[in-house]
Formats: structure tokens, C-alpha cells, sequence
């Protein structure tokens, strides 16, 4: 006996689950619903299968093939435009020449097919229509039988007053041929609408028979969630598609869960799926294969499809999210919202209940989404952000993107040249480099091979090796889960902005300058860059000054990366050096979390000791937190004093490059020692200083250049030692001998396409006070100045005061940052939506 699924339907109802994907395909418990729905024909001996397709037919042809995989043989037959639901099948007309089953590919059921047959022989019915009881029959067609089970009436979709029973088509039936000449081939008809009012009409013996047992239709958002649940309470007889490894928790092969991890019944992981420490996955909850949920992620009754990834402390409660779906973390995802297939979802941002989402949107960081995003999106990136190039690990960096990038930068740089390249020690950071460095080749560009490095040892090497460029591949600084990619300028700086749009705009619109096979670059390799560092750093210190004062050092680093060279330097200038106990083991020193925790084990160890100074460095050298020896932590406002001191007092050419925010009390400085105070176009990390007569400040001579002494951890380090052994100072007399800085600091969120007209109705507020708009807008005032600095990749001003203390410094800020906000209710925006 033959079997027809009817899979054609489009489901608007279900979108955005079926923007990409036909109804019948939607995933329930990890598997496409249709799978079973044709598990459940075999098993009733239905193993010759006719599907009608309309909407999306490549899908299922694709999936299921000609149906082996499965047991069966499966034919498709697809419609040109909509003919109804008996239209569609009778497509299919010449196969049906005796008896046959019509069953829906859109719906979960463990009804008992064969009894349905056996009632329709048994009353010699023309047509037998399968029952269920339901709440609410106004969703469905309603049927009223006599007690033999003849239909004495059929309507479809009810009123509530219409609604005279509560029996309800399920969509399966069980014909004979002869309800084809009931009407004419390629007749828009319909079997409930149509074809069965016209065999009541026609006294045609149409019979229905209650099926008790299990049976959803999946027509809404609540629905197929609930199909999920049922599957994991056991209410419906299917086959799951993972083991049960205990009681009511289903895990397919290869999932990978640290420890830590909270895993409640009933739910089911996917194949392939990694959960890390912290996270819990909570009853009623489903994870596709593949997907990584980051530490501390909670989901609970929530649905996720292959492939989703995950980021840190992230909440899911009640939603579902589709397929190649990101969510970058710290995000909020409410009961009933859906996310569609390859959307992104900015970090800090919130999704509110029953929000829909359409797939491929990307909404930015801090956003509130309360109403449906269909059509647009809520961002557009630029390939830059503040430190360089960056995004999710294999999801948005891949090295297909790298190798892209590579090529772009190549061309940008130029035939024939060379470049610097280096990267950390992460594997994928390794895999990466060496994408975006065949990238390079491929336009005829050089490629020196530094291995793995830090970005101040590219930056150093970069301008020693007379490289037209450096590029550092690295660990996110702000997420593991992230890479950075940042390009350096033949003097070991961070490309200028019109650099960075240059390059831009060759890699958005692909102009790459493409090599013939003889002209491709050459990769030399170089593996004694750390030594030629070494060697640069020792050039900037009077080290005998270091040696006679034997500090004692208190080290915390990142001993994976750093351990081939940063002790013997610090033991090479005279420095005796400390470490926590277990540091050899391989501690991370890269989020702000390691920072924080790697301060208190650093603290201890130094008054344990005795030491001289606490010494924290991440693993890129970029970041550097000093405790002197009374346990105290130098803040960075200090820290950039005490440096900006140093250079501009003890260094040839007495020049300092600062940040847009930093202290004026360097500028004070500066004038004290007859110096120069370049302005850069960073905030604090990164120092970019432009024009002539800079950069021949800069760089003359064969020394390490002073901004290399700004924004490298190591040679401030040293560069420090060496002031203390100079003045005689412990760091805490050194510190205190700074002239003090008030700076405060606060955040504001304001999405990116209100930052423009917030900076100009701020303009327009400001234009009666001293302004300065070289980066941002600085504003200067009796109590020292304010800066608002629009961010350019997240969706938030940074408010920077200088004041006469800390209390004055926060008042003004706060008067900014609630200026801010009402420039934003002024222009009309106060939250995202749709």
C-alpha cells in the first residue's frame, strides 16, 4: 500500500523558522520532522512513498534522496504554483491506482496507521478521515460522526460559535482513486475546504474514525516548542537520535563537557556540542549538534539548532534560536523570542518575549530588541574596530575571511615588498597566520615568518627588519573566544584611520592585485626574533643602574608565551625574580578575569616576600599592572605619568606620545622639561601619532622609539626599574612623587545610527564653550576638560573628566553622560526595535 506525505506547505505562521527551510524540515529534537513521519510509515509496512513539494522543494529531495537511507522508496512530485492539498496529490494520480494513505510531513504523531486502514476496508469508505480531541477546535477542521462513524458534518476552521464539536482532522486520511474524478487536473482543490463537503454533499460514504493516541500539528512557535517537550517527557512514541546516557539526558557522540557544568533532565545535547565550565543546561531544554555554549551560559526550555554558538553568561529562557546563529555574550534571551538562521547578536544586548527575529540580521552590541526585526539590519560593521580586525574564532574569523584579508592588505602594501608577520601561541591563531599570510603571497608580496610573538616584538622587528608593514594574529584581549588582527605601518605603529579605509575598500569591493604563478611571494622565516628584542630592549636602559639596586621582583606572566625570554631578561639586568607557586603550570594571564585574579595572587606574593615591586603581564605584553612594595596597585592614570616622566626627563629627544585622554598634567610636564607632547589618535592602548615631523621625532637613530616605551609592557617595565634605580625611589616614593590626576570614566549606550546626530545636537549644545575636535568631542572648563568619544565598534560614548578631584571629575561626567542621553530622547530613539 502506497503513502503520500504532503510537504508542500510554506508555514507563514512559523517564521522565521521557515524563511530558510520548508515546514516539513524544521528540526524537532535535532531532526527534521519529516523524518518522523516517514519512520512512522515504515513501521506500519508503508514503504513505497510519494512526496508532494512545492515550497522549497530542494530542500527534502536533497535530504532525504530516493529514500534508502531510510528503507523506503521514496518520489516527489512538485507543483508549479499552489493546487490545494488534493490538487497536490493528485499530481500523483497514475501511481494511485488502488487504496492509498495521506498523511501531513509537517506534523509529530505515533498514531497507529494500520487501524486506520483496517476501519476504512472494514466500512468500504471512499474516504476515512484520523480524529483527535482537542481545545481548541477552532485552529482546525471539526468533524461530526454518527455512531457507526459516517461524518454526518465537516467544517473547516470554526467560529467559537460554529464550533460543534471538539474532534478535529489531523490531517492523515486513508482514499480510494475514485475521489479523483471528484474533480479535474491542475483544479486549485483542497481535501478538507473542498473535496469532503462535496462527498458529504454527495451521500459518499465518508467515515472518521478516533485516534487516541499522540498527534501535534506544528503550526505555531508555541506548538513546535511543545512538540520538543513532549518528545522529552516521553508523551510520543519516536525514536530520539542520541543515547540516553542517564536518566532523561539524551547526548549524541562527542560532546565535550568541562567540568563544572550543570546538566538537568529532561534534555538533549547534540552531536559534537561543547558545554564549558559554569554553564547549565537546564529541564525541557534542546542543544543542536555542534553548538558551544561558553561558560556560564544558562539555558532553560529553550530550543537551539545545529551550530549555534553561544558566548559567556548568557541567558536563554523559553526561546529558540536558529542555526549559524551568534550570540557574542552577556545577552538576554526571553520566552517565545526566536532568532533566525545566521543572525548575530550583539554583546549586552537583550531579546524581549515573543520577539521574532528574521535570519541574516545583526543587532548591535547593548541593544533592547522589543518588536519583530523583518526586514534591514540593525548594523553595519565596519571591517575595523578600535584595536583592529576582530570577531568570533572559526564563526567570524575563519580562514577563508583571513586569506581574503591577507589578499587585501597584499594589495594595499604593494608588489614586490615585504611584510612582518607574527602571532601568539594559540593553535588557531597559528592556523590562521598562515591563511592570511598565502593571502599576502598571492599578490607578490614578501612574508617574514616571526612565529609566535607578541605585538610589541612585531611592532620592534617590523621597523628593524625595514618591512613595509607588520601584522600581529592574536587572542582577543577582550574574549578567548575571539582573534584580533592588528596592522602595523613600516615604523611598527597602528596603521592610520585612512590606511584602514583603504584597505577597506579594497577588501569590501575584492580588488585584489593578483600574481601570475612566478610572481608569488616568498615566505622567509626567522627564528631568532626574540634574541634581536632582547637585544633592542637592553639598548634603552642604563642596566647598571638596575643592577646595584638587586630589586626584587614579584613576577606574574603568562608562562606559556613568555617563558623562553621574559625571566632571563629580568635576570640578565640584575633583577631577582619571584613567582607565584604553580605559575609554570601554564596560568592564562589574558581576560580581564585572569588580570583580576592573577592582582590578589600578586598582592600576597609581594608582601609575603618582601619584594621590591608586583609585576602582572598578559600574555601579549600590552598590558601592564605594577603593586609596589607595600602591596598598593598603581593605577593607570599613574602609570601613564610615571612613563611620560621617564621619557620626557631622561630620553634624547624628549618626546611623548598621549593618548586623547590622557592627564594634562603631562602637557605641565612636557613644558617643565622642554619636551614634546605628540597627540595620538588612541584613547589609551595603541598609540597611532601622525604627520612629519612626528615620526622623524620619532624615529631617528637605530634606539627603540619612545612609543614602542608607551604601549609595550616590557620595555615600560624596565624602563621603570631603571627610574627607581636612577632616583634611589621605592615605586610607592616614585608614585608619590607624581603629581596627582582626578580622571573619571563612564560609559553610555547609544546605538550606532544615533552617534552622529547626538554629536551634532551636543555641537550645537556646546558651541558657547572651548572646544577641541581632533578626536571626539573635548570640551575645556574651569576644573580641567571632558571628552566625548563616540566608540567605533560598540554602540556607546566614553565620557573622559579631568578635574580637581575624583568627586568633581564624576559630577561633570555625569552631567555629559545625562547631556547624552537627552540628545538621544530628542532625536526620538530611545530603544531598538522593529
Amino acid at each position: 500500500m502506497k503513502a503520500v506525505i504532503m510537504a508542500g506547505g510554506e508555514s507563514t505562521r512559523l517564521r522565521p523558522l521557515t524563511c530558510k527551510q520548508p515546514k516539513p524540515m524544521v528540526p524537532v529534537m535535532d531532526r527534521p520532522v519529516m523524518e518522523y513521519i516517514v519512520e512512522l510509515l515504515k513501521s506500519h509496512g508503508f514503504e513505497d512513498i510519494i512526496v508532494t513539494l512545492f515550497y522549497l522543494p530542494g530542500a527534502i529531495q536533497q535530504h532525504f534522496g530516493d529514500g534508502s537511507q531510510f528503507g523506503v522508496k521514496m518520489r516527489y512530485f512538485v507543483e508549479e504554483f499552489p493546487l490545494g492539498t488534493a490538487g497536490s496529490v493528485r499530481n500523483a494520480r497514475r501511481h494511485l491506482d488502488e487504496t492509498f494513505l495521506v498523511i501531513s510531513g509537517d506534523t509529530l504523531t505515533d498514531i497507529d496507521l494500520r487501524r486506520v486502514v483496517d476501519f476504512h476496508r472494514q466500512k468500504k469508505a471512499i474516504a476515512t478521515l484520523a480524529l483527535t480531541r482537542v481545545d481548541n477546535p477552532v485552529e482546525y477542521g471539526i468533524v461530526m460522526t454518527d455512531d457507526d462513524g459516517r461524518v454526518t458534518r465537516f467544517l473547516e476552521k470554526p467560529s467559537w460559535a460554529e464550533a460543534f464539536s471538539d474532534l478535529a482532522n489531523t490531517g492523515i486520511y486513508v482514499l480510494e482513486p475514485e475521489i479523483f474524478d471528484m474533480f479535474e487536473d491542475k483544479q486549485v482543490f483542497d481535501f478538507s475546504r473542498d473535496l469532503f463537503p462535496l462527498l458529504l454533499a454527495k451521500d459518499k460514504p465518508l467515515y472518521a474514525t478516533l485516534c487516541p493516541e499522540y498527534w501535534c500539528d506544528i503550526g505555531s512557535i508555541q506548538q513546535y516548542r511543545q512538540a520538543n517537550y513532549d518528545i522529552l517527557k516521553g508523551e510520543v512514541k519516536v525514536k530520539i537520535d542520541a543515547p540516553q546516557v542517564s536518566d532523561g539526558i539524551y547526548m549524541g557522540e562527542g560532546v565535550a563537557i568541562a567540568p563544572g557544568v550543570k546538566i538537568e533532565p529532561p534534555c538533549y545535547i547534540g552531536a559534537g556540542s561543547r558545554i564549558k565550565s559554569g554553564a547549565s543546561v537546564e529541564a525541557y531544554s534542546v542543544i543542536g549538534k555542534g553548538t558551544t555554549l561558553n561558560e556560564g551560559v544558562s539555558v532553560k526550555r529553550s530550543i537551539l539548532w545545529n551550530k549555534v554558538f553561544v558566548g559567556k553568561r548568557t541567558q536563554l529562557r523559553g526561546s529558540i534560536i536558529c542555526s549559524n546563529t551568534v550570540l557574542k555574550g552577556n545577552n538576554t534571551v526571553l520566552e517565545g523570542a526566536v532568532l533566525g538562521d545566521d543572525c548575530v547578536l550583539g554583546a549586552n544586548s537583550t531579546v524581549r518575549m515573543d520577539v521574532r527575529i528574521w535570519p541574516e540580521k545583526n543587532i548591535e552590541a547593548g541593544s533592547t530588541v522589543n518588536s519583530n526585526i523583518i526586514w534591514g539590519t540593525r548594523l553595519s560593521k565596519f571591517l575595523f574596530g578600535a584595536r583592529g580586525v576582530s570577531g568570533l574564532i572559526n564563526l567570524e574569523i575563519t580562514p577563508e575571511f583571513l586569506a581574503k584579508l591577507g589578499a587585501a592588505y597584499g594589495t594595499l602594501i604593494g608588489n614586490g615588498k615585504s611584510v612582518a608577520v607574527g602571532c601568539d601561541s594559540l593553535n588557531a591563531s597559528k592556523m590562521l597566520k598562515r591563511a592570511f599570510s598565502a593571502g599576502v603571497l598571492s599578490t607578490g608580496v614578501n612574508v617574514y615568518d616571526l612565529g609566535t610573538t607578541t605585538s610589541g616584538i612585531v611592532r620592534y622587528i617590523t621597523r628593524l627588519l625595514q618591512a613595509d608593514g607588520g601584522v600581529q594574529i592574536r587572542q582577543s584581549p577582550d574574549d578567548d573566544t575571539a582573534l584580533l588582527v592588528e596592522f602595523f605601518d613600516r615604523w611598527g605603529m597602528n596603521i592610520h584611520t585612512n590606511t584602514r579605509r583603504k584597505l577597506e575598500n579594497i577588501f569590501t569591493r575584492e580588488a585584489f592585485a593578483r600574481t601570475d604563478a612566478e610572481g608569488v611571494g616568498e615566505t622567509v622565516f626567522f627564528s631568532n626574533v626574540i634574541a634581536q628584542y632582547i637585544e633592542g630592549v637592553m639598548q634603552t636602559a642604563d642596566f647598571k643602574l638596575i643592577r646595584e639596586a638587586q630589586f626584587k621582583v614579584a613576577l606574574y606572566y603568562d608562562a606559556h608565551n613568555f617563558t623562553s625570554f621574559l625571566p632571563v631578561l629580568l635576570s640578565r639586568i640584575g633583577c631577582n625574580i619571584i613567582t607565584p607557586e604553580g605559575l609554570e603550570e601554564g596560568r592564562g594571564v589574558k581576560t580581564l578575569e585572569d588580570i583580576a585574579a592573577g592582582i590578589e595572587v600578586l598582592r600576597e606574593t609581594v608582601i609575603s616576600n618582601g619584594a621590591d615591586i608586583g609585576v602582572l603581564i598578559d600574555q601579549n605584553a600590552d598590558r601592564l599592572v605594577l603593586i609596589d612594595e607595600k602591596g598598593q596597585v598603581i593605577t593607570e592614570e599613574q602609570m601613564v605619568v610615571l612613563v611620560c616622566f621617564l621619557l620626557l626627563k631622561f630620553t634624547r629627544r624628549q618626546a611623548v606620545p598621549i593618548p586623547v585622554a590622557a592627564p594634562r598634567v603631562i602637557e605641565e610636564l612636557a613644558h617643565e622639561y622642554d619636551g614634546l607632547v605628540l597627540k595620538s589618535q588612541a584613547v589609551n592602548t595603541g598609540i597611532i601619532v601622525t604627520g612629519v615631523t612626528e615620526t622623524k621625532v620619532l624615529f631617528e637613530g637605530d634606539e627603540m622609539p619612545e612609543f614602542q616605551i608607551m604601549c609595550d609592557a616590557i620595555t615600560s617595565l624596565v624602563k621603570i626599574l631603571e627610574l627607581m634605580g636612577r632616583e634611589k625611589l621605592s615605586l610607592s616614593e616614585l608614585v608619590a612623587s607624581m603629581p596627582d590626576v582626578y580622571l573619571d570614566k563612564q560609559e553610555v549606550h547609544c546605538p550606532a545610527d544615533e552617534k552622529a546626530g547626538v554629536m551634532r545636537r551636543l555641537l550645537e549644545e556646546l558651541k558657547d564653550e572651548k572646544l577641541e575636535l581632533s578626536q571626539g568631542i573635548k570640551i575645556w572648563h574651569d576644573e580641567g576638560w571632558s571628552l566625548v568619544l563616540p566608540d567605533d565598534e560598540e554602540p556607546i560614548f566614553t565620557v573622559y573628566t579631568e578635574a580637581s578631584s575624583l568627586e568633581k571629575a564624576n559630577e561633570i561626567t555625569r552631567k555629559y553622560v545625562s547631556m547624552i542621553n537627552q540628545m538621544r530622547f530628542l532625536g526620538g530613539k530611545l530603544q531598538v526595535g522593529g
